[in-house]
């Protein structure tokens, strides 16, 4: 990591934030950008240029970013359980997953992710968000018999979201998972960026009573002074961000993380995206650039049909649908707000998204149901 100490001072509606980067692998305006969101808890969100979901990626920032953050995992004792939070982190996480067990070749390394989906199998943990405007996450027993051990026997636990904040979330699923598996024996936390100060790393240090690492891309603190806006600015009561809980194993019929993906699983699925990408590219001929959407918790596999298409020639972008509902102005200059397409009725947010790209636009899905983005955007939907 970059030493790239400096104070920068950055304002939105809401309030002042004074940020201290201690250290940096890129300057923090490649990284991030903060805004301003709908969430009484914290009305604002840094969202991130290198992961993806909010903001518009190239596939091959992508790619440094999952090579970068698990090169900075080093090696570690297996066997050892990757753990992604949900939905923003999913992606990265699967996508940090890969790189590191090609970098290492280590097999006994399992993926999985929280959910927001409720689904007919064994659940393992139920942890909260505090500050989240969906607060509730799932976490599935893994399925298969291999897959299970590892999950109950991890020597380590490698933790990914997209930044640390406070910490809370993660000491909340730390502690819940040790309850199922106590011989766990360290915890590494890997971020794009870490704001958390050194005093709140030590007492969660202290708090789990393991050893105990952090790795991001930039090492910072900040400290947010809001102004009376922060609390005058009214709530949209029409927005849903929290489902109904149903069942979805009629709808989420494929594995893609919720119930453990050994690493040979991981891209074997990987596999079948890129493979899709060779028949789309004759399709999409002769454009040169192309926009393709993940949605919701479906991340990796539309981040590899990007990567490849940007590989047939392609000038591509990437990024996807979300529950977060941002505030139109500053960096969020476009948002498009419409229907989920999981069945819950929930609102969903595409973000700075052209009016004018110039290219066609694929919009990736897990689920069989057609978006409500598709008319908007003159999307090609493609169903995984």
């Amino acid at each position: 990591m970059t030493d790239n100490a400096k104070s920068l001072r950055m304002a939105i509606p809401e309030g002042r934030f004074l940020i201290d980067v201690q250290a940096s692998d890129r300057p923090l305006a490649d990284l991030c950008v903060v805004v301003s969101r709908l969430n009484a808890k914290r009305p604002f969100m840094m969202v991130s240029k290198v992961l993806g979901k909010h903001w518009p990626t190239l596939p091959e920032v992508l790619t440094y970013t999952h090579e970068a953050l698990a090169n900075k995992i080093g090696t570690i004792k297996t066997p050892a359980l990757f753990l992604a939070f949900a939905e923003t982190a999913i992606g990265l996480g699967r996508g940090v997953f890969e790189s590191y067990y090609k970098k290492t070749g280590q097999k006994d390394i399992l993926f999985s992710q929280t959910t927001r989906y409720g689904l007919n199998y064994p659940l393992a943990l139920k942890s909260e968000e505090p500050h989240s405007h969906a607060p509730l996450h799932f976490l599935y027993e893994p399925l298969g018999a291999a897959e299970l051990n590892i999950f109950q026997t991890a020597k380590t636990l490698v933790l990914i979201d997209d930044e640390f904040t406070t910490g809370q979330t993660l000491l909340n699923l730390v502690e819940g998972y040790l309850k199922i598996n106590p011989s766990l024996n360290r915890v590494v936390l890997a971020s794009l960026t870490d704001w958390l100060p050194a005093k709140r790393e030590n007492a969660i240090k202290d708090s789990l009573g393991l050893r105990l690492d952090f790795v991001s891309l930039l090492k910072g603190s900040f400290q947010f002074k809001p102004n009376t806006l922060a609390n005058q600015r009214p709530l949209d009561p029409s927005i849903r961000s929290t489902g109904d809980l149903a069942l979805k194993d009629a709808i989420l019929k494929v594995n893609y993380g919720r119930l453990g993906l050994t690493p040979e699983k991981s891209l074997a699925l990987s596999q079948l995206a890129a493979a899709k990408a060779k028949n789309l590219a004759e399709s999409l001929w002769p454009a040169r650039e192309a926009r393709v959407l993940g949605s919701g918790e479906f991340l990796h596999e539309p981040y590899v049909l990007a990567r490849s298409l940007a590989a047939y020639g392609f000038k591509v972008t990437f990024h996807a649908t979300t529950r977060s509902p941002l505030i139109l102005g500053g960096a969020i200059e476009r948002v498009l707000r419409f229907p989920d397409n999981y069945g819950e009725g929930l609102d969903n947010f595409l973000y700075n998204a052209d009016p004018n790209f110039p290219g066609p636009t694929i919009l990736a899905l897990e689920t069989p149901y057609p978006s409500a983005l598709t008319t908007l955007l003159g999307a090609r939907e493609i169903h995984f």
